[in-house]
């Protein structure tokens, strides 16, 4: 794997070639007091993809919370390892 394709690799492998989480870029709390982002439906957008376990288990908890029908969410599929395609569900990823 080369580390010009990949840069985070870098950051993620330590040096016995062990996995390193990186920090989580996304911290700021939903809410409504002073610094959290707003609670609206319609203002989030969640991507994912259908073959990814996280996705799935994300998409689990956004229904078990209910955000389901406030937040959007979009599915990605990988068509090649450069070019892709996004859709609104699951069924119409074959059709990209």
């Amino acid at each position: 794997m080369s580390t010009v394709l990949y840069p985070e690799t870098t950051v993620e492998q330590t040096d016995d070639g062990g996995f390193r989480r990186q920090n989580n870029a996304f911290t700021t709390r939903f809410g409504p007091a002073d610094g959290q982002l707003p609670v609206e439906a319609g203002r989030y957008r969640l991507i994912v993809s259908a073959s990814c376990g996280w996705s799935r288990r994300i998409l689990i908890l956004l229904r078990l919370l209910g955000l389901d029908a406030s937040i959007s969410v979009g599915y990605v599929f990988i068509v090649t390892m450069m070019a892709g395609c996004f859709q609104d569900s699951p069924a119409r990823l074959m059709r990209c």
